[in-house]
């Protein structure tokens, strides 16, 4: 997929290492202890956590020696690198702020721009611009193509790295200005510094109403699932129930996941068909069996609801974590389309600990929904396949894939 290769800023790491239907917990066993004191001290605090706390504990590599690692993240690395499974653990970057601060105050430090790589990989597109971010208001658009970052060729980096994310990560984290040049849809060439500063998530970045020979059509993009989503979503479907939609296009490209809604936003969909209904299980290691559990959909703090007996989501490389927890759990119940690509494929769920001032996320739970259906690693798969290609307006009918679902949801089949 394009964006298996997308370089995240840290509201995609948010995703990436949160929850599938609040799947993160945190410090299930702060019974370890750890220590401080030199990083092999360090390094043999993980590793305890590791033997008890990982997913796939029974698969460490036992005669792997510690003192060999210089940081927390180079230990998780290799453990990643000796159990390919496992694309999800890591450590939070010191620069990209606190996680529970994001979580609890929807705001979060950073330049709200996330990029992924062109399908030509001759450059890198800028993939997610968040609203009341610095790159928004430095005027950078959904789909730009980015020159340099730092004065440094993006296309030089491209072609002289094989793995070029984490490079254009530590630029893009090398200080809090960074100098950067883009090109717009009209192949106008922009300047200007990028910063970092502390601002508002927003969770929704658009929401209309089609009128279709179908039907009305409620569509949504929703961005990450947090605590303030509940909020912002009712007040979105409580439009929609005015409106008297008909069909709901739920809209998760850049949803890489998040943390804390549990169900909520299936239940506002789907209402009767899933109220009180087994939404799914979270499974940990044999270690951690009594933090076994299942969970039902319910409105919880949602106030505005449908009972659709269908719904399309609009997905890609980007659709990650809960966001694939949503489409997964609802699908035994009401008709699920997709329309896109696939999505990332998050296996497993992440605990969160905290080792010595760095927030660690390992590995620690699969999830399954009602009738024991996992996500799969490469994805799942969309009804009707359709690139992405980045418009930088939300909502254009004649966008490739909002289209594809329209016309998919008044004919009932895909254009190819």
């Amino acid at each position: 997929m394009l964006a298996r290769k997308t370089i995240a800023v840290y509201l995609v790491i948010l995703g990436l290492v949160g929850c599938m239907n609040n799947e993160t917990q945190n410090d299930p066993l702060s019974d370890i202890e750890v220590f401080c004191g030199t990083q092999l001290e360090k390094n043999q605090s993980l590793w305890r956590i590791l033997n008890r706390d990982y997913l796939w504990n029974d698969q460490l590599d036992q005669s792997t020696n510690l003192s060999e690692f210089s940081s927390l993240s180079a230990l998780i690395e290799d453990v990643k690198q000796k159990n390919p499974q496992d694309r999800y653990s890591s450590v939070q970057p010191a620069e990209a702020g606190e996680l529970t601060d994001a979580i609890e105050s929807g705001t979060v430090i950073d330049s709200g721009l996330a990029f992924t790589i062109s399908k030509d990989k001759q450059t890198i597109l800028a993939k997610i611009v968040w609203p009341n971010s610095p790159a928004s208001e430095l005027g950078i658009k959904r789909g730009n193509k980015i020159i340099s970052i730092a004065e440094v060729s993006i296309a030089d980096l491209l072609t002289e790295e094989d793995e070029p994310q984490s490079t254009i990560n530590n630029l893009m984290h090398a200080s809090s200005e960074i100098s950067l040049r883009w090109q717009d849809h009209n192949n106008k060439e922009h300047q200007g510094v990028l910063t970092r500063r502390r601002f508002d998530i927003e969770t929704v970045f658009h929401s209309e109403v089609f009128n279709t020979d179908a039907g009305k059509v409620g569509y949504l993009v929703f961005s990450i699932f947090l605590p303030k989503s509940v909020s912002e979503l009712n007040a979105f479907f409580e439009q929609f129930v005015s409106a008297e939609v008909e069909h709901l296009i739920i809209d998760l490209r850049i949803n890489a996941g998040g943390c804390c809604l549990d169900g909520q936003l299936e239940s506002q969909i789907a209402g009767d068909y899933v109220i009180g209904k087994l939404a799914g299980r979270k499974t940990f290691n044999e270690n951690l069996s009594d933090m076994n559990s299942q969970s039902y959909f319910a409105l919880k703090n949602s106030t505005a609801a449908f009972n659709m007996n269908s719904v399309t989501f609009l997905t890609g490389g980007g659709t990650a974590s809960a966001s694939e927890g949503t489409i997964s759990a609802l699908s035994p119940y009401i008709d699920v389309k997709m329309v896109g690509a696939h999505t990332y494929g998050k296996t497993a769920g992440q605990g969160i600990r905290n080792i010595c001032g760095e927030t660690v996320h390992i590995s620690t739970m699969t999830v399954e929904n009602a009738i024991g259906e996992r996500i799969p690693s490469e994805g799942l798969s969309p009804t009707c396949y359709v690139e992405d290609t980045y418009k930088p307006s939300w909502g254009d009918p004649s966008e490739p894939v909002l289209a594809e679902a329209l016309f998919l949801y008044q004919n009932g089949y895909c254009t190819n």
